[in-house]
């Protein structure tokens, strides 16, 4: 069985026990549009310095 395989699976197996719709939704989507397009942003290796809070620039 290949990753992707047991991998969905799983994902399968944990939309049936989750009780959070936020989720379950999520998990949908990435059963819906696959592993991926859902995983494609892990290929970028720039880190987005404007996710951290409070960030302010050097400006020097």
């Amino acid at each position: 069985m290949g990753h992707e395989t047991r991998a969905k699976e799983l994902l399968t197996a944990m939309a049936s026990l989750t009780q959070e719709g936020a989720i379950g939704a999520d998990i949908d989507t990435v059963l819906h549009y696959g592993f991926d397009v859902m995983c494609a942003d892990f290929d970028n290796t720039e880190f987005q310095l404007r996710f951290i809070r409070d960030y302010r620039p050097d400006l020097d």
